[in-house]
């Protein structure tokens, strides 16, 4: 499989003109994540906002940086505005020190999002609209634009979000 994975990457590497090549990885996979990184200029670890997943991220940051990988970012999925606010989960700056990872992106709960994946609608196509702004931050980030974390994402307090 990895011969196969790695002549298939370096194909699509020589013959697309593409910005970017997006490969989706679980992190406990470590030969596959190994494989992936070897093609890797940059990582986006992806992380739910609950601990299993942090520490995850933490070890995933780790592979990536024995496999050469240095430019890392952190795409914190699911964040859960109300546990930080009740201080049940932890915020921004505490997510980047716990994974020591800069953060990219925040994409918030949004249970229209979960509502509109059981109708079989695409984020872009349900009243997700957080979470259709959070997506576009990302991508205006990798594009080299600044911009807010939480740029167009509605009803949240974003300094409190950050701090704690």
């Amino acid at each position: 499989f990895s011969d196969r994975f790695s002549a298939l990457l370096q194909e699509v590497a020589e013959e697309e003109e593409c910005d970017f090549m997006l490969i989706d990885t679980p992190g406990s996979a470590e030969g596959l994540l190994r494989l992936a990184a070897s093609f890797a200029h940059k990582a986006l670890i992806v992380a739910g906002h609950h601990p299993a997943a942090i520490r995850g991220a933490e070890k995933t940051g780790m592979l990536l940086d024995g496999c050469g990988v240095e430019e890392q970012y952190l795409v914190i999925n699911r964040f859960d505005i109300d546990a930080v606010m009740d201080r049940t989960r932890p915020g921004i700056n505490s997510l980047i020190d716990m994974t020591r990872t800069p953060i990219i992106g925040v994409i918030p709960e949004d249970r229209a999002l979960e509502y509109g994946q059981e109708s079989g609608k695409l984020y872009t196509e349900s009243a997700a609209r957080n979470t259709a702004c959070a997506v576009d931050n990302i991508a205006a980030r990798l594009m080299g634009e600044t911009v807010p974390l939480f740029r167009g994402v509605r009803r949240i307090r974003r300094r409190r979000l950050v701090e704690r």
